[in-house]
């Protein structure tokens, strides 16, 4: 468990293997957590690193699946 109260951009990008381009999409998107800035430098808190992680997860899993309420069976030996 860490001790951390919020991640720079840089370990939030490690911490979730997310290319520092690809948060500023996001944030673009509106689709990143929100971010603030202490001096010149721009944090994200773990609070809501987490509460951005729990969403995501809740979105993946009330996306339909294509093919129906069948569980994907591969085919072959």
């Amino acid at each position: 468990m860490t001790d951390e109260l919020a991640y720079t951009i840089s370990q939030f990008c490690k911490r979730f293997q997310v290319s520092r381009a690809g948060l500023y999409v996001l944030l673009k998107e509106k689709k990143a957590p929100p971010t603030y800035k202490v001096g010149y430098r721009r944090y994200i808190s773990v609070s809501a690193a987490r509460e951005w992680q729990a969403r995501l997860e809740e979105e993946e899993s009330t996306k339909v699946n294509p093919l129906g309420n069948k569980d994907l069976q591969v085919k072959g030996g």
